[in-house]
């Protein structure tokens, strides 16, 4: 045997740490900071219950509030994203009583698809909980851009569009 040819061992070895080179930057790419390509699933009943509120009427906007327009600022949901985390605050700046509360925030990505809900009912609320509505969701990979939603029992139901991600 040849001494500049490599033993099979050796060949293995090798082998082996150029195939790490290759496979951990494309898994730390398909799966890091909510980049890269992931199917996003649908959630059936977050999707269904979305679809429920909109067919309620008109989604009013911070534009085109229609008969609200005293009632705006509370009404809007605002995204702190925590990139660490992977996530997004969406918090709604309005009060939570059993009388008047946000009972629905939910967020879409790009593509339309609710990618996080989360339903309020009415209760007694004390603290911080009373002063707003707030919710964090996880964001799947490969998500750009999402649009939030709150809907309040006595306000209707309200948007903000095309917040990106980062």
């Amino acid at each position: 045997m040849n001494k500049s040819s490599m033993d099979r061992r050796a060949f293995l070895r090798n082998s082996s740490a150029a195939a790490l080179l290759f496979t951990v930057p494309t898994w730390v790419w398909s799966t890091g900071c909510g980049s890269g390509p992931e199917v996003v699933e649908k959630n059936e009943t977050w999707e269904k219950d979305a679809a429920a509120l909109e067919a309620k009427g008109t989604v009013l906007t911070k534009e085109e509030p229609g008969k609200w327009s005293e009632k705006v600022t509370p009404h809007i949901p605002a995204a702190t994203f925590n990139e660490g985390a992977n996530s997004v605050d969406v918090v709604v700046p309005h009060p939570m009583t059993t009388e008047h509360w946000i009972s629905d925030v939910y967020i879409k990505n790009q593509d339309g698809i609710v990618i996080g809900y989360q339903k309020w009912e009415a209760k007694a609320y004390e603290g911080d909980e009373a002063k707003a509505a707030k919710a964090t969701f996880t964001l799947p990979a490969g998500t750009t851009m999402i649009a939030m939603y709150s809907y309040c029992n006595l306000h209707d139901h309200w948007k903000v569009e095309g917040t990106k991600i980062g």
